[in-house]
């Protein structure tokens, strides 16, 4: 088994401060938010050198003066799909073909510090709140509470099955 780890450089400084970063599964979308609330989309390129670099692809605001806290990745009903948090507690769903705004709504339930995709537009936060929502990050319907009665959880991961059911389990750090 190897171990490859990417290489990425930008000819110049990035067009904004890095706060944020997330890939797709498949490694053709990585996007980057910064402390005002603006994401980049990036695509790969290749110099003479044979180096990886990143240009902006497009840019989207989703908040004037919010930093994005944490993001995630994914494909769903064909649909690259973005989704974020900020620092006011705005979820926000971006389509990265079309950098439309699909949907928008305030967290209520604490702060929240980590947002990952779990399975079609589910998605998990974690946050001060001890515990991990479940939450369709289309509607913001919540689907379920996982909550952490002793102790802090740290972080959320998702671990993704190749089985015909395509079940995900979340672990807390």
């Amino acid at each position: 088994m190897a171990l490859s780890i990417p290489l990425v450089v930008w000819e110049q400084n990035p067009p904004h401060a890095i706060v944020a970063l997330g890939a797709s599964i498949n490694g053709e979308d990585i996007i980057s938010g910064d402390e005002n609330g603006k994401m980049v989309l990036w695509n790969f390129c290749f110099n003479s050198e044979q180096r990886h670099l990143l240009e902006p692809k497009s840019i989207m605001v989703s908040s004037s003066g919010s930093s994005v806290i944490s993001l995630t990745v994914f494909i769903v009903q064909g649909l690259r799909i973005v989704a974020c948090i900020q620092d006011n507690s705005d979820l926000r769903v971006w389509d990265l073909e079309t950098g439309n705004l699909l949907s928008n709504f305030r967290f209520t339930y604490g702060k929240p510090l980590q947002i990952i995709h779990i399975y079609s537009n589910l998605v998990a936060i974690r946050g001060c709140f001890n515990g991990v929502y479940i939450i369709d990050s289309f509607s913001g319907l919540i689907y379920d509470r996982l909550a952490e009665e002793e102790g802090e959880i740290r972080g959320i991961y998702c671990l993704t099955s190749n089985n015909q059911n395509n079940e995900s389990t979340i672990v807390n750090h």
